[in-house]
């Protein structure tokens, strides 16, 4: 959530993003089936800026379970689009830990018994749970001048490379989601990689809408590069990570302080044998990273 909305590494950027989006018009609202009074969550919506929050507690009177609660909920999205200019993030919990699949005899590809494949059925229940939002929303008219956005904050890990949930590890499992925006307005083109905090400078340019970025580590993913993408675990404590890697030219520097290893793998994760670096070599590279976005205490 903060890097997101200060397109910063760590905890050194300013919540304006959303700011400045005001400034042009746009009134923002956040809209979960999740209760935002964990972890602080409200509060740091409210510094980003958010005008309106409706989370699981308001949406407590639509007679829908779990994430279906969006969908009865689409009749008041579609005016806060009527309205006029509106950022709207919407975000689901049924793909959250404990992974809830609410119609289990339709969503059932993978075993619902156990955690892994709870979690892929609830990612395709939600998935069609969007689906029917986005078309609800097209029938009133209000989609040919909205982008739309799907994305998620992190992946899971079920036991690849000994890693479990998420926040840990820098592993695929947890680091690779989907990132998709959709407008047809708008022309086709893939980005080899992006980053969350690069989603609100995207976004703003897409707009037209200019973005104090002279201190920012975001970017606009579909006309720029960065030379490294530089990735951590981050823990709820705010402490120093223990995961950290540097990912430049499809390699990942990636270093385990708790596992005490410094390896280099590939896009996939497999090691690396293009390069030979010793594991000193690899936490240079890696630490230099993590001292110029200030991460490291």
């Amino acid at each position: 959530m903060y890097q997101l909305y200060t397109s910063n590494y760590g905890e050194v950027g300013t919540f304006e993003s959303l700011h400045v989006l005001k400034e042009h018009g746009y009134r923002s609202t956040f809209i979960s089936t999740q209760d935002t009074k964990h972890f602080e969550m409200k509060q740091r919506l409210k510094e980003a800026g958010f005008d309106d929050i409706v989370d699981g507690e308001d949406l407590s009177y639509v007679q829908y379970p779990n994430d279906y609660k969006l969908k009865g909920y689409t009749d008041a999205i579609s005016e806060v689009l009527q309205r006029g200019r509106s950022f709207i993030h919407i975000l689901n919990s049924q793909t959250h830990s404990r992974y809830s699949v609410e119609k289990k005899e339709k969503y059932n590809r993978y075993k619902n018994n156990e955690d892994k494949g709870r979690y892929l059925n609830a990612v395709d229940e939600s998935l069609d749970i969007v689906y029917d939002m986005l078309v609800a929303l097209q029938a009133d008219g209000v989609l040919d001048n909205t982008m739309v956005i799907l994305t998620g904050d992190h992946g899971q890990s079920f036991g690849e490379e000994g890693y479990f949930t998420h926040s840990c590890a820098t592993v695929n499992p947890q680091v690779k989601i989907p990132l998709c925006i959709f407008n047809r307005h708008l022309p086709m083109l893939e980005a080899e990689e992006a980053s969350l905090m690069d989603l609100l400078p995207t976004i703003s340019d897409l707009l037209g809408v200019e973005q104090p970025l002279a201190h920012k580590d975001g970017l606009n993913f579909a006309t720029q590069q960065r030379n490294y993408l530089f990735m951590y675990s981050e823990t709820r404590g705010y402490n120093s990570p223990s995961n950290l890697c540097v990912l430049r030219k499809n390699k990942k520097y990636y270093v385990d302080l708790l596992k005490s290893e410094a390896r280099i793998l590939d896009i996939d994760d497999k090691e690396y044998t293009g390069e030979k670096l010793k594991g000193d070599e690899i936490r240079q590279i890696v630490f230099a990273a993590a001292s110029k976005h200030k991460v490291l205490d």
